[in-house]
Formats: C-alpha cells, structure tokens, sequence
C-alpha cells in the first residue's frame, strides 16, 4: 500500500471519528451542559484520570518486566525509572492518527537504549498480542449478547458496515506489522522464555483491564450491582481492543465511545452511556498527560537517559 494512500485513509478515519464524537456533542448538548454545570463532575473526572494513572502504571511495569525477561544477558539493563518513563512518553503517539506509534515508540527507545532487534521485536510483538487476547476474552463474557441485540435492533445494512469495519480494521492492522517484522517475531521467539514472561504479565494486564471497568462504573449514575460491574469490565475491554485495531482513529477516538456507550445502553444504562464515555475520555486523557508530564519531569531532572537509567553525559 503506498504511503500517501496510507495516509489520506488513516486521516478520513481520523476525520470520521472527529466528526463522529462532533455530533453526539451536538445531539446531547443540553445533557452535556447539565452535566459539565455541575463542579462535582470536574472532581469526579479528574479523581478517574489518577485512578487511569494507576492503571497506566500497572500496564508500564508489565511492559518493563516483559522486556526484561525477553532480553538475553549480554543485553543492558532497563531500570524501573527508564521503562516507566518510555512507557509514559511513548503514550502520548497513540493520540496521533496512526493509531499504533506508542507500540512503535517504544520498540525505537529500547533500540536507542542499545538492546538487541530481537528482543524490541519480541516486546513490540508480544505486548499488544498478549493485551489484545486477554481484552478479548474478556470482551466475550458480553459480547455475544451485545452483538445478538444489535443485529436484533439494527437494519441488516448497518451490522454488515460495522462487521466490514472490525474486519477491514484487523486486516490493516496486521498489514501494518508487515511481512519482515511478522517473519523476524517467528525467528526470533523462544517459546519457553516467552511463555514464562507471558505468565508473569498476564496477571497485570488483568488487573489493568478490570480496574478500568472499575473506573468506568464510577462515572454511572447511581450504584451498580455485580452484574452490572462484569459487563461494564467487559464492554471496557472490547472497546479497548476495537479502539486498538482501528486504523487512523487516534488512542480509538468515536470508536471505544460507540461500543461503550452501546454496551451500557445494552446493560440498562441508556441516559447516562454518552456522558460515561465522553467523561471516561477526559479521565483516560488526563491520566495520559499527567503520566507523560511526570516522565518528562523525571527525564529533565535526571539528564539523558542512559541504557541502566544513569543520567548521560551533557553535550
């Protein structure tokens, strides 16, 4: 595919979803107004942007221990303040409309840092395989039930337009691998090295993905029961993973909004859907700039940083 075709279509998606979120803005203002009137709103978005900073922080040792057991001996050390604060930085390129440079960022810092292609391959790789299966089964605690009610409520031409899209979406995005990047992975994979670092993250990404359901909750209205808490993971989990896989739409801007407002709406929380998924962007928004914004913090205090996290020398 050549770039320019690549790039004009990541930016109609990108304008899509823009365009998406524009009119939902539009359709509820006054609903949008009364909620944003109320100061309590600003406490409670800001309260789940450090709860997603926590989540963020679960997800960025999980990637440090990841690579840290994909790594061979000979390899550098990658100190707990260097791989917190990559993973911080590198966030920050999933809001530009490419959708996966934060993965990419990180495979170039590790690079940068002196470790081998081979083990940024592996972590490049693994991490959003092991995400995405994990959200996915997640995901399916609920989804067969959505996805039965969405066929059932919706016209046929509509689910055939939003299948397309989740199947276009996968296709792009393993395109976007490409051929050498897949074929270096196999080469390069140990499958027993890799199974054991599977097995110490998972555990992590499973807490990431449920304490964002968690966070999600708190911006309903009113208590939930344990149901209600279970589906609520999984709708956050499918939209986490569709979001991922959708080309152009930047950090899965109007797409993690549509699932998760249709999957609260499908869980019974109709009136307050829109205004959980805009608040829960804000938050995860939030939580995004604060974690990058003390990364860059750690980076200036401590100079450039070196392959143990020691302070380089100044130029």
């Amino acid at each position: 595919m050549k770039s320019w075709v690549r790039k004009c279509a990541q930016g109609l998606v990108a304008a899509a979803a823009c365009g998406y979120i524009a009119y939902e803005l539009w359709l509820r203002s006054s609903q949008v107004i009364s909620y944003f009137g109320d100061a309590a709103s600003y406490v409670r978005i800001f309260t789940c942007g450090l709860g997603y900073g926590v989540s963020l922080l679960i997800a960025a040792l999980a990637w440090r221990e990841l690579v840290r057991r994909l790594k061979s001996d000979r390899e550098p050390v990658l100190s707990l303040q260097t791989g917190l604060t990559i993973f911080a930085l590198s966030n920050m390129l999933k809001y530009l409309p490419t959708n996966v440079l934060h993965v990419a960022g990180r495979y170039a810092a590790l690079r940068r840092l002196e470790f081998s292609r081979r083990t940024a391959i592996l972590s490049l790789v693994s991490e959003p395989m092991l995400m995405i299966g994990l959200a996915s089964i997640l995901a399916l605690s609920v989804g067969y039930p959505m996805l039965r009610s969405f066929v059932s409520s919706n016209s046929l031409l509509l689910t055939f337009a939003v299948g397309a899209a989740l199947v276009v979406g996968v296709a792009t995005a393993l395109f976007a691998l490409r051929r050498e990047i897949v074929g270096s992975f196999v080469r390069s994979i140990q499958w027993r090295k890799t199974a054991r670092a599977a097995g110490c993250v998972l555990p992590c990404y499973f807490v990431f993905f449920v304490w964002n359901g968690v966070l999600l909750t708190g911006l309903l209205g009113g208590p939930v029961d344990t149901h209600t808490l279970a589906g609520v993971i999984g709708v956050s989990a499918s939209a986490w993973t569709v979001g991922l896989i959708t080309p152009g739409a930047p950090a899965g801007l109007g797409v993690r909004e549509a699932i998760i407002m249709a999957g609260l709406t499908r869980l019974g929380h109709a009136g307050d859907a829109f205004i959980a998924a805009m608040a829960f962007r804000f938050a995860t928004t939030i939580g995004d700039c604060l974690a990058a914004l003390a990364a860059g913090a750690a980076v200036a205090s401590a100079g450039r940083m070196g392959p143990a996290g020691k302070p380089g020398k100044k130029t």
